[in-house]
């Protein structure tokens, strides 16, 4: 992923996680990055070129070229170990998933996050 940035443009402190649907194609909204991809999302989160502050997630992004499942879980997984860690800083976040399951893994997860922020008062 190449990160440009502009002269004058504000660099976008929001990540919108989610893939392009066949029933709705939607640019990001204003002010947000759109990651489409779990490396997408990592790189962006891992990038000092980018000062993320909100992370909105879906849980079922699609299938990758072979047919495999895409889902949020690796992003979650990752900022969970980093938080567990003490590394990196409180990240506000959402989740827009219809998925009830994967919303649900989703939100447990992030509520372990902000646990580890906490003890490590981030």
């Amino acid at each position: 992923m190449q990160v440009r940035i502009l002269s004058g443009v504000p660099i976008p402190t929001r990540l919108d996680y989610d893939t392009l649907s066949s029933f709705t194609l939607r640019p990001a909204p204003m002010g947000w990055l759109w990651a489409k991809t779990p490396g997408e999302a990592i790189a962006i989160l891992s990038s000092p070129d980018y000062d993320i502050h909100t992370i909105s997630f879906d849980h079922d992004l699609g299938l990758d070229a072979n047919g495999k499942v895409i889902d949020s879980e690796g992003v979650v997984k990752w900022l969970e170990l980093r938080a567990a860690n003490g590394e990196g800083r409180r990240i506000a976040w959402t989740i827009h998933s219809m998925n009830p399951e994967g919303r649900r893994y989703l939100e447990l997860a992030l509520r372990s996050c902000d646990r580890f922020w906490d003890m490590y008062n981030k």
